[in-house]
Formats: C-alpha cells, sequence, structure tokens
C-alpha cells in the first residue's frame, strides 16, 4: 500500500487525508489523483457534515476507476447510517436519507456488474427504492426501478422486469425527464431483444432514437445505436450493424464515455473477427482491451483476451495466443462465467492442436464436453448456487424485516405487539413463497442453457473441422507471400557488403510485412541508392502494397532514368497510383519513405522523404534532422513535388533511416509508445558503438521495453556509418 507519505503537486498527503485504508494509490492514473486530491483538499477544509458527504459523493459519482469508488462509496454509506441514529431533525434526516439510498443503488450497481451479485444488487435496490418513496425523490426513484428491471430478468423474473420498467417510464414522463425515458426505453428494448421479440424491441429502439435525437442525447442514441447494431447482426445485416456501430463510436468519444466506448470497440472487434478480418478485429479489440483495463472491468477483460487469442491462432502466432489464454485464465480465477469458459476451452484446444499436444487437446476436449454435456454436473451445481442463494436472501429479508419492525415500533408504537408479530409472519411467508417462485425460475433458466450448451458443442465441432481446413489454406498461402516478398528485397548480406560499414533492423509484425528494405547499386558508378518504407498496413495486405512500391520505384529508377531522389519519387507516386487503380476503384493505400542517394567518393548524400524522417549523428554528438515532405506516395488531396536535400557528409557521421515502427511499439512501466525523443536519446547514447553493436543494442532495447506486449507494427531501422 501506499500511505506512509506521498507527495503531489507541492503537497504532502498522509493516509488520514484519503479515508479510506485499503485505497491503493498506485493504481490511480495522474488525472484520476489529480481530482481525488482536489475533491479531498476541498472536503477536510468544510465543516458541515452534509457538505463533507456532498463532496464524497461528488467522487463516486465522477470516478469510474473500480479502485476507488466503490471504496468511497461502502465509506459514506456507513458514515451516513451512523449519522441518521445522531439527528432527529426531519430535513436533515431527509437528506441523509437521500444519501444513502444513492449509496444503496451503487452498491447494487457494483455487485451486480464487478461483483456478479445479483440477488444482492436487487436486495440493494429494493431498499434505495424504499427509502427514495419516502423522501419522494421521483428521479432516483424511477433510476432505481429502471435497474431492477435490468437485474430481474438474470434471477428469471421477466414480468416483474417489465412491470419495473413500466414505473420508471410513468416516472420519468411525469417529471419531463428525457434522459431517463430514452434510457428506460432502451432498456425495454434490449430485453425484448433477449427474449427474441425483435419488432417490439424496434419498437422501443425506435421510440427512444426519437427522443435522443430531440434532446442531443448522445449517449443514450449511442446505446440505441449499439442495440440496433445486435439486431442487424442476428439479421445477417453486418454492413448496417458496421455503420450502426461507426456512429455509435463518434457519440461516445465525443462526450468522453469510456466505458460505452470500450464496449462499442468489443462489439466492432467481435463482428470483424467473425468476418475473418483479423487485422481490423486486432485494432478495434486492442482499443476495448486498453479502456477494460484501465477501467478495472473483468468481464470486458476477459472476453477480449479470448477472442484475441482466437484471432492470435488463426494468424499463427501460437505464442502471443498462449500469453492471451493465460491472462484470461488468470481472471477466470477472481471471475468466471459458463459462456466465457465455453470459448476459452475451445480455444485452448485449438491453440494445443496447432501445437500438436494431442494430448492436452483431448484432455481440454473432455473438460470442454464435460461442461457441455453433463446436465447432472450443471443441475449439481445450479443447485449448490441456489441453496447458497437462499442463505443469502433470508440473511438479506430478515435485514429488511428488522429494519422495517424498527421503523415499524417507531411510528405505530401504540399498537400491540401481537400485530407486529402477525404482520413479519406475513412477511415472512410472503417472502417463502417469493423464494419459492424464484427457485422454479432459476430451474427453467437451467434447462433453457443446458439445450443452448448442448447446440452449441454439435456448431463447435462442425466450426473445428472447416477451419483447420482453412487454416492449412491460408498458412501455405501466407508462406509463399513471404518467399515472393523476400525475393524482391535484396538480400541482406549484399546490401551490408555495398552499404560497407551499417545495420538493418528489420522485423515484421506478422510473416510478412508492410515495411521493406530497397537498393539499387548498378545505376550510377560510385552511387548507392537505397530506403526504408513503411506501406499501408501489415501483415498480407502490407506485404501486397510493398511489391506495387518496390517495383515503382525501381521502375521510375533504373528503367526510366531519373536520378534526382525528388523526381524520383514523383516519378514512384504516379506508377504506383496507376497501379492500384486498374480495380476501377478509387484505392488510397501507398507507402511513407526515406529514400537516400550516396556517392562513397564525393561523401555527398542526396535525400528525400515522403512523411518519413532522415537523422543525422555528426563530431560525435550534434544530431540532425531531416523531415520527410507530409504527403505519402499515394493518392493525397493537394499533392506537391518532393523535396530533394543535398547534404555534405564528413567521416564517422551517422545516418539514420527509418519507418514508424519502432518509435510507435507500446511498451515500459506504463504501456506508453516508444516515441521518436526517446529513440534519438538512445542513439546519440550508442553511435559511437560499431554497427552490428548498435543493431544488437537496439534489438536489446526494444525487447525490454515491450516485455510482454505484442509488437504493435513493423519494424525497419538502416543505419550508416561514413
Amino acid at each position: 500500500m501506499c500511505f506512509l507519505s506521498f507527495s503531489f503537486y507541492g503537497n504532502e498527503y498522509g493516509k488520514a487525508f484519503y479515508l479510506v485504508d485499503s485505497l491503493d494509490l498506485s493504481l490511480l492514473h495522474k488525472n484520476e489523483l489529480s481530482f481525488l486530491d482536489s475533491c479531498l483538499d476541498l472536503y477536510h477544509k468544510q465543516s458541515s457534515d452534509t457538505a463533507k458527504f456532498a463532496i464524497i459523493r461528488h467522487i463516486v459519482e465522477e470516478s469510474w476507476n473500480a479502485n476507488v469508488w466503490p471504496k468511497y462509496n461502502i465509506w459514506l454509506l456507513h458514515k451516513v447510517e451512523k449519522k441518521l441514529t445522531e439527528t432527529s431533525n426531519h430535513q436533515v434526516q431527509n437528506v441523509l436519507k437521500g444519501y444513502k439510498a444513492d449509496c444503496l443503488s451503487d452498491a447494487a450497481y457494483e455487485l451486480n456488474q464487478l461483483k456478479g451479485d445479483k440477488v444482492k444488487a436487487i436486495a440493494h435496490l429494493q431498499k434505495s427504492i424504499v427509502l427514495n418513496s419516502e423522501i419522494g425523490n421521483k428521479r432516483q426513484l424511477a433510476n432505481n426501478r429502471m435497474n431492477m428491471g435490468v437485474m430481474l430478468p438474470f434471477v428469471g423474473d421477466v414480468e416483474k422486469a417489465i412491470f419495473n420498467f413500466s414505473e420508471a417510464l410513468r416516472l420519468f414522463e411525469s417529471i419531463n425527464d428525457s434522459i431517463g425515458m430514452a434510457n428506460t426505453l432502451n432498456n425495454m428494448g434490449r430485453l425484448m431483444l433477449v427474449e427474441n421479440l425483435d419488432l417490439e424491441a424496434v419498437k422501443y429502439f425506435k421510440r427512444a432514437e426519437e427522443i435522443c435525437t430531440a434532446s442531443e442525447n448522445y449517449k443514450t442514441l449511442g446505446l440505441v445505436k449499439s442495440s440496433l447494431a445486435q439486431l442487424s447482426v442476428r439479421a445477417g445485416q453486418i454492413d448496417s450493424a458496421i455503420i450502426y456501430l461507426l456512429s455509435a463510436e463518434n457519440m461516445f468519444k465525443s462526450i468522453n464515455a469510456e466505458r460505452n466506448l470500450a464496449r462499442c470497440y468489443f462489439d466492432l472487434g467481435e463482428i470483424y473477427l467473425n468476418e475473418k478480418k483479423y487485422e481490423l478485429s486486432k485494432v478495434h479489440l486492442n482499443k476495448s482491451l486498453d479502456l477494460f483495463l484501465r477501467l478495472a472491468i473483468s468481464k470486458g477483460m476477459l472476453k477480449t483476451y479470448i477472442l484475441l487469442a482466437e484471432i492470435e491462432i488463426q494468424m499463427g502466432d501460437l505464442r502471443e495466443a498462449k500469453s492471451l489464454i493465460d491472462k484470461a485464465e488468470n481472471i477466470t480465477k477472481t471471475y468466471s462465467d459458463i459462456s466465457s469458459t465455453i470459448r476459452l476451452l475451445d480455444v485452448k484446444v485449438e491453440w494445443y492442436q496447432k501445437r500438436n499436444k494431442y494430448k492436452k487437446a483431448l484432455q481440454t476436449l473432455m473438460e470442454l464436453k464435460t461442461l457441455e454435456d453433463s446436465s447432472k454436473t450443471m443441475l449439481n451445481e445450479q443447485l449448490v448456487w441456489e441453496h447458497q442463494a437462499q442463505v443469502n436472501y433470508e440473511k438479506q429479508q430478515a435485514e429488511v424485516e428488522k429494519d422495517f419492525a424498527i421503523e415499524l415500533a417507531k411510528k405505530e408504537a401504540e399498537k400491540s405487539k401481537q400485530k407486529i408479530i402477525i404482520f413479519v409472519s406475513v412477511l415472512g411467508l410472503l417472502s417463502a413463497v417469493g423464494f419459492l417462485v424464484f427457485v422454479f425460475n432459476r430451474l427453467r433458466i437451467t434447462r433453457i442453457q443446458k439445450r443452448q450448451i448442448e447446440s452449441y458443442s454439435n456448431k463447435l465441432k462442425t466450426m473445428h473441422n472447416k477451419l483447420s481446413i482453412q487454416h492449412d489454406e491460408i498458412q501455405d498461402s501466407i508462406q509463399y507471400a513471404e518467399r515472393i516478398q523476400k525475393a524482391i528485397m535484396p538480400p541482406e548480406k549484399d546490401m551490408l557488403v555495398k552499404l560497407m560499414d551499417a545495420f538493418i533492423l528489420y522485423k515484421p509484425k506478422d510473416i510478412v510485412a508492410g515495411d521493406f528494405y530497397w537498393m539499387e547499386s548498378k545505376v550510377i558508378e560510385d552511387t548507392i541508392y537505397f530506403a526504408a518504407a513503411d506501406c499501408t498496413g501489415h501483415g498480407v495486405p502490407g506485404a501486397m502494397v510493398s511489391m506495387v512500391c518496390a517495383s515503382a520505384l525501381s521502375k521510375a529508377l533504373v528503367e526510366e532514368g531519373i536520378y534526382e531522389t525528388g523526381p524520383l519519387l514523383d516519378r514512384t507516386r504516379e506508377i504506383v497510383i496507376k497501379r492500384l487503380e486498374k480495380g476501377g476503384q478509387e484505392v488510397r493505400d501507398g507507402m511513407d519513405i526515406s529514400l537516400c542517394k550516396l556517392n562513397r567518393k564525393t561523401k555527398e548524400l542526396e535525400w528525400s522523404g515522403a512523411n518519413n524522417p532522415l537523422w543525422i549523428i555528426r563530431n560525435n554528438m550534434v544530431f540532425e534532422e531531416f523531415k520527410g515532405d507530409k504527403q505519402p506516395i499515394g493518392l493525397y488531396t493537394d499533392p506537391f513535388p518532393f523535396t530533394t536535400h543535398t547534404i555534405k557528409l564528413d567521416d564517422k557521421d551517422c545516418i539514420y533511416i527509418l519507418s514508424d515502427g519502432y518509435q510507435d511499439q507500446f511498451g515500459g512501466p506504463k504501456n506508453k509508445k516508444y516515441k521518436s525523443k526517446r529513440l534519438k536519446s538512445f542513439l546519440l547514447e550508442i553511435h559511437q558503438k560499431s554497427m552490428e553493436e548498435q543493431k544488437n543494442a537496439l534489438t536489446t532495447e526494444l525487447q525490454e521495453w515491450m516485455e510482454d506486449t505484442e509488437q504493435v507494427d513493423d519494424i525497419c531501422i538502416i543505419g550508416l556509418r561514413i
């Protein structure tokens, strides 16, 4: 823990300042810590308890970090309950009851979303409903009813869920709360969607969409778009689903709704995965994972790790897939659900098969089959859960009865003890009947889940066979593409011989790459042309573009005799655009490049760049940077001629040309980009070493920076000493 002493923004903060003993400041980002410090600084300056409570409520409402707000919410709940016993002022009591109701509602959210305990969550919401009814807070009562409607279907009570939604909608309409109305309608639509009542779902979504558009409620409108995307996927309208989700993404971004944005990225990633667009899927899933990790959402992290592991298996990176599987399994130690467990086991089976570990694959397959087919085991587990739920329910009901009995004694002291006993007995009887209904609904859900799992098992077997055949075909194609790409690039040994004192650091992200290095040395005597280029994308699509660009560069130089670097890039751009437009469509693929023409005798360097730079270190300490023109080799809105730079070099000068892969690599203690500033400083540290030692140092630095982080892009750096 981090509580001996802290110094942030010029102030010394100790344990008492943060109020909560279990708070771990090391888990907070700087902006979150700044927000917390400013609120608590104001808290300690207040003399009124209600003013202090308002500040803590602000922390709970504005913070989404699961390591922060639940702790302050429970802290506040205890303080408010204690204060309620100490005051008799009716007005103050109502204020405190409002705080308590809010705390109970947030505690219900934590139990439901973060801990998966819907029984306790519902009990907390019931208490919040009672308090908000007492003080006449219609808005919060409506929110309670809406949240109750969201939770009740998970314990099998759809009828009560619809009743609570209807009550919430009525209350929101009575206070003209358009945001509440839209949220309720969206949730009602999602319930209809789960119940396979698609036409009813569309009606609710369209009503919500109209209200959101009129009131410019972008958050709920984004949620509605996400729901409509789910309906589109179900109907097989994938393009429509993607359009809905991209629209939702823009809305969530505009209001910085990170939780919703994370789910939006996940949904896009899942759609692209199902469409076998693995690169697009990885981009969106990694975006969602970044947000899930930052917001500490276990469910989102688990599901995202599983999908990313599936992608890596399909793309052949079994090492990365294993790392992702391990991360997913680590989460299941504290959080799990049956659908995620089934999918994770299925991914493990496929991973073992790819590694030819058939014994392990068979063991995992048996584990999967046991989970899918053993209704007896599932029923026993369900009964254990129901027994525990019964124990929890009885405890919670006893607490409710106790609270109610105390209130009844205060308000109706003149009534006889016998009436109180009769009332509590009736309440207990009703609770028992309610619980029997609850158990019946759980058994019904268990039977439905068993049928779904059996269906899923059959689909898995069929999918295994298809994927095995498709994977072999894809692997053969990728390996052949690798051979073709290697054929168009000069052999590294030949290039190093021509450059004399140099190194090439080339690390494709996948088997084939969008980055490539290029050289021509037989055009002009004593002159060598060489380049480091970065084409659109990576993997197979990037490799295809690299072949077009490399051949265009050689054609412009060797066949057409364009020797000056600027005009050479101008002509290369024309050839690339023409070749990529042959299909009759406008294609915006192309490349960034750093192109050199070096005369070994005169030590004169001619250089041009498209977005990518040239770096020179002179006199063992002076760092010079030449920035490329801000346009690619490819289609561009306002193209202009590329600039030709002529530079006189001296002995021992070191020059570097590179793509952006190295500096864009994520890693380090805070999982941030390496950045060009850090790379420049590192080159200054190592540039006096031999070129081979520089390459090794750069490789080691990259490995230490990445640790367990995956490589995000192709990497290409060429270093040369004059």
